[in-house]
């Protein structure tokens, strides 16, 4: 129910390698070096409300997920992730202007999905609160995960138990996401 008005909307960003800039955002059978890792979250989600079609609805978000060294046509991972988050505010807010104020949003991202999920959230989150904008804001998004996170805190702690020693490679500082 993706590409229709579900009540809950999930973005699911794959991790590196995982996913394509060509990649076909409802096609679940999509798999890239033997691993789809967000579909261990999105087919669960699929199979606990098959009983209220229209509940939720996913999509995976087309991006280049590469490690590159710039050499073409290969990008960075600087370039995919800047890609990610442009593709990615682009169908929220095209998925927002289609359905209005009827959905909500989550936003799932796994390993460099993580990286360009909390990007996404940290410009959402500093966007003024407004039901009525045509662009996503904070009122508009009902949660945000991020699995393997490479901006995860020092001892952040996972959902049983005490978390590693040491934190993502990209920050162990505590991350500012705003009204999110």
């Amino acid at each position: 129910y993706g590409s229709q008005c579900p009540e809950v909307f999930v973005l699911a960003t794959s991790g590196g390698l995982d996913s394509g800039a060509d990649r076909d955002p409802f096609d679940e059978s999509y798999n890239r070096l033997g691993s789809n890792w967000v579909s261990h979250v999105t087919v669960p989600l699929g199979e606990r409300f098959a009983s209220n079609p229209g509940e939720i609805g996913w999509a995976y978000l087309p991006y280049p997920s590469t490690f590159g060294l710039g050499i073409s046509p290969v990008p960075t991972y600087q370039e995919s992730i800047e890609m990610g988050v442009a593709r990615a505010h682009t169908l929220l807010d095209d998925k927002k202007a289609q359905c209005g104020a009827q959905t909500k949003f989550v936003l799932l991202g796994y390993s460099m999905g993580s990286e360009v999920t909390h990007r996404v959230v940290t410009e959402i989150g500093a966007r003024p609160s407004d039901s009525s904008s045509t662009a996503l804001t904070p009122d508009d998004v009902a949660g945000v995960v991020f699995v393997a996170s490479p901006y995860r805190p020092k001892g952040a702690p996972n959902l049983d138990g005490p978390g590693p020693r040491g934190g993502g490679f990209m920050s162990s500082a505590p991350a500012e996401h705003g009204a999110l």
